[in-house]
């Protein structure tokens, strides 16, 4: 059976190296682990963009509890985006035509404040990996495109 917890990084958990994957699907969302764990969304009438944007959505609030995370995004020209917000962002959905449905992350101050093409997100992965500097061990959630490009990454602060 499927709990967030499961999803969830122990902060006291060792340097091995250790991956989650949930992939965004037709149907869904489906979760996939070295340990079979599994979770599908019910396929069924309601329009596919709002079952990602759900989907996706219920996995960021699972996430809640990690508190404080380091928000980053990498653009292909050269620019990288660094910021911190808490994970119990407010979230709403909106759709742009001819681009895509879009789920929006943002503080009620809108200091912070995110979009991701839902359409366009396609596995979220949780890992366990050293960090390349200070050593210690880094609990890192990214959003990744069809083709495997981290859209987003967050990452617990300690």
């Amino acid at each position: 059976a499927f709990t967030p917890a499961v999803l969830a990084p122990s902060r006291s958990s060792s340097h091995a190296q250790q991956n989650t994957r949930m992939r965004l699907s037709r149907g869904g969302l489906q979760v996939a682990s070295a340990n079979s764990v599994q979770l599908r969304m019910a396929s069924g009438p309601a329009a596919e963009e709002s079952k990602k944007t759900s989907a996706l959505g219920k996995l960021l609030k699972e996430c809640e509890g990690w508190g404080l995370v380091r928000w980053v995004s990498v653009n292909p020209s050269g620019a990288v985006l660094e910021t911190t917000a808490d994970m119990s962002v407010g979230q709403s959905s909106f759709e742009v035509p001819g681009k895509g449905q879009y789920l929006t992350l943002a503080t009620p101050d809108k200091l912070f404040e995110c979009h991701i093409n839902v359409d366009k997100a396609k596995t979220v992965t949780f890992s366990q990996d050293a960090a390349k500097v200070g050593g210690h061990t880094l609990h890192v959630m990214r959003v990744k495109d069809g083709a495997g490009g981290i859209m987003m990454s967050c990452m617990l602060q300690y």
